[in-house]
């Protein structure tokens, strides 16, 4: 089983390889489904802060609403929302979602490099702040 960061990665070169309609509400459909898939394979739900498909999966749509935060409006405000809903309620259109949702992928993956399990743990438990 590979690792979200390689599918997103991939994805961003050419979205019409990997879903169709390129949206991103068929980018989340995919990523959704390949993680569940990652659960049943590694048959747990604990919180493991050095995988890169856990912390994705357990930070993603929190992360869209952060760094919507600091790159498009600094005052929204619907973090119970999936990124699908976000990034369309933000961008003029949906080819913008996407560029938006590759972005920020980006962004997440460099922090996930950059930092400690500890850190990912303690916004398992605290939140983002």
């Amino acid at each position: 089983m590979g690792n979200i960061e390689t599918l997103i990665t991939n994805m961003a070169v050419r979205p019409p390889m990997y879903v169709h309609p390129v949206n991103v509400y068929s980018i989340e459909n995919l990523l959704r489904g390949f993680l569940y898939h990652w659960i049943d394979e590694i048959k747990t739900y604990e919180f493991d802060p050095t995988s890169v498909n856990c912390v994705f999966r357990s930070f993603i749509d929190r992360w869209i609403c952060h760094w919507i935060r600091k790159n498009i409006d600094d005052k929204y405000d619907t973090e119970d929302s999936f990124f699908s809903d976000m990034l369309t309620s933000v961008a003029k259109n949906e080819d913008e979602a996407v560029k938006i949702f590759f972005s920020a992928c980006q962004e997440f993956f460099m922090l996930f490099h950059k930092n400690q399990p500890e850190y990912w743990a303690k916004i398992a438990k605290e939140g983002w702040g």
